[in-house]
């Protein structure tokens, strides 16, 4: 007998690509019940409560668990001070290892939070990875759970109004994140550059600007946000709306140097509202642009599978003449640019597509 599949769903939860996340669940609520009613398949979030995936593995049904990244910080003094002592002790010692480091690297991050992210896997019956990057990250942990991939998506403004006729001023965008991991020290770095060193006029806009520095960031990062004639913030938001779009419409390209980001939301989400994407490819970033951007060749795996992620601020070695040269054919050629950008939509990053292959995996596993 065919089972009946249901999504599950907290509003209450704002990590983990929510927003993604509740569009998927409104797109799939046509097609499934109420996760109340007793479903033989369900859908849940990374961030889901273990608890519920626990409920339901105890009434026998089956769990697909859409997947996101997991950390991988390297051993550092930053790190160890979260530990409390002789834990601390051991680690550092066992760390010094070398034929054990890998292992006791593994360990600490494990113990720090990737446990959380392990127990709702080992409960999965299949699990959904944002991006083949995601995949092969976990794979090193989880080489045998069945799988699919699925990038995350959102619904395109067509109706944006560009208002980028005049190249006078080159304006890049981001949505801001205090994560180390995310880049925004570089793309400061970047806007300075283009200012001061090559004299090409250029404004950084920073959407959803908190205030804060990302934790352990250079001392002179938040003046380099809120005293510069080349950065222009907004305040955090919770939805995009008139006030958003407006921002948009202003805008060349998003700049991303995001450092092994699985499959960054706020890079989809500006793809949705019309822009290129210009940046390094690393991470999933390659799998999201495609031929909407232009990104620099990336080893993510230069110094290692451990590298600064949430208790360092080291700043990346980014060749800003190759990226300059970049940025150059992509606002050289815009509208050609914004033309890939909405048939990625139409290829694979509507919400609509999406919804629809997380259906065809979810009836699999009914049918089975």
């Amino acid at each position: 007998m065919k089972k009946k599949i249901a999504a599950f769903f907290d509003p209450k939860k704002t990590t983990s690509g929510q927003r993604f996340y509740e569009a998927l669940c409104n797109e799939l609520s046509s097609s499934t019940i109420a996760y109340t009613d007793s479903p033989g398949v369900v859908l849940f979030n990374i961030s889901a409560p273990i608890t519920e995936l626990l409920k339901a593995k105890l009434k026998k049904r089956k769990i697909v668990l859409r997947v996101d990244g997991l950390w991988w910080d390297r051993i550092s003094p930053a790190f160890l001070e979260i530990f409390p002592e002789p834990i601390r002790f051991l680690i550092r010692k066992l760390s010094q290892v070398s034929r054990l480091k890998a292992v006791i690297t593994d360990i600490a991050n494990f113990m720090n939070e990737n446990y959380t992210g392990f127990a709702r896997i080992i409960l999965a019956d299949h699990l959904i990875y944002q991006t083949y990057f995601c995949r092969i990250v976990h794979q090193r942990y989880f080489p045998n759970k069945p799988f699919s991939v699925v990038l995350n998506g959102s619904y395109f403004r067509d109706d944006i109004k560009f208002l980028t006729q005049d190249n006078s001023i080159i304006r890049l965008f981001i949505i801001y994140s205090d994560a180390p991991a995310k880049g925004v020290y570089e793309t400061l770095q970047f806007i300075h550059w283009l200012n001061e060193k090559k004299n090409t006029a250029a404004e950084l806009h920073i959407l959803g600007f908190n205030g804060k520095a990302p934790k352990y960031a250079p001392a002179d990062m938040l003046a380099m946000i809120q005293q510069s004639p080349h950065v222009i913030t907004y305040p955090p938001f919770n939805c995009f709306n008139a006030e958003t779009d407006a921002i948009f419409a202003k805008m060349h390209c998003y700049i991303c140097f995001s450092y092994r980001d699985p499959c960054p939301n706020a890079v989809v989400e500006s793809m949705a509202h019309g822009l290129p994407v210009v940046g390094i490819a690393s991470g999933g970033v390659t799998e999201i642009v495609g031929n909407a951007g232009e990104l620099l060749p990336w080893d993510d795996w230069q110094n290692g599978f451990f590298a600064p992620c949430r208790h360092e601020h080291t700043v990346k070695n980014i060749d800003f003449e190759a990226v300059f040269s970049l940025l150059k054919k992509v606002t050289d050629d815009l509208d050609n640019y914004r033309a890939n950008v909405k048939q990625r939509f139409v290829d694979e990053l509507d919400v609509k597509i999406c919804a629809d292959k997380y259906l065809y995996t979810l009836k699999k596993l009914a049918e089975a």
